[in-house]
């Protein structure tokens, strides 16, 4: 199904306040990798007042939504980690980080006490029966026993992150869902993407891993999401591909595109 790619839309909500590309002028950097520690959002809102500069604060609610008038989606949800203003020729610049993370998923504390040889499936049960967040199992690489057991005394952040550790699983989570999937498995549906689609270019890279890599760059569609599995429609470089890290830039009047690192799943044709 194409989509029609016209009248931008960048809005960033940040606690109660809500920003529209229509209002002021909107620029952010989103980075999105397999580390969800390195997941971060960089804003830029222009020429806000000192009223609304005061209200931004470190710890409110951040999320992010992009693409066109009728194809759009959130592409981050966090929580506003630093804020600063500065001078910029004839703006003034408010510039905001902000990290994968909420309230709930910070300071929920977590103090149990699990039996010998108890797995980190069963643990990921009770803790879906006693924090504030769904916690869903796609894939768990490992679910060794804890011989032991396993004792937790500490913020849900921290078991999620020794849980995803010892599973080997990438962890993931937004406003109300915690999920645990496997590191290079794809769980939607493979996106098309052809010059038609808002492919505007795709070259081969040089990656220390040794795998066949390439650099995508399409307009701002809101399907490439990391694991996403793309169908790219191109002369050089037909074929299915896995996206494995990307990066969401909206910069000015002239950029507004989606720059995704894959791996190659097939080749067209062979």
């Amino acid at each position: 199904m194409k989509h029609e790619l016209w009248q931008q839309v960048r809005e960033v909500k940040i606690g109660d306040m809500l920003f529209k590309y229509q209002d002021i002028d909107i620029d952010f950097e989103i980075t999105k990798t397999n580390d969800t520690k390195t997941n971060q959002a960089v804003i830029f809102l222009y020429n806000l007042s000192e009223t609304t500069k005061e209200k931004i604060k470190k710890g409110l609610l951040c999320t992010v939504k992009d693409g066109y008038k009728n194809y759009n989606k959130v592409s981050f949800n966090g929580i506003v980690d630093k804020v600063n203003t500065y001078r910029e020729q004839e703006d003034f610049v408010t510039r905001i980080i902000a990290t994968p993370s909420n309230v709930a998923f910070t300071n929920t504390a977590i103090n149990v006490q699990f039996k010998a040889n108890i797995r980190p499936s069963e643990i990921l049960k009770t803790l879906n029966s006693i924090t504030p967040y769904t916690i869903e199992i796609m894939d768990l690489p490992k679910d060794d026993p804890y011989p032991g057991g396993k004792i937790f005394s500490n913020r849900l952040s921290k078991v999620i992150e020794v849980l995803g550790r010892d599973t080997g699983a990438k962890v993931n989570f937004d406003e109300k869902r915690i999920y645990f999937k496997a590191p290079s498995k794809a769980y939607s549906k493979a996106v098309r993407i052809g010059a038609a689609e808002g492919l505007i270019n795709i070259e081969k890279i040089e990656d220390k891993t040794k795998k066949e890599r390439y650099l995508i760059e399409t307009l701002m569609i809101p399907d490439i999401v990391e694991d996403a599995i793309l169908e790219i429609d191109s002369k050089y470089y037909p074929g299915t591909y896995r996206v494995v890290e990307l990066t969401r830039s909206a910069q000015g009047l002239e950029e507004f595109s989606v720059y995704a690192v894959a791996e190659v799943i097939k080749v067209s044709g062979k």
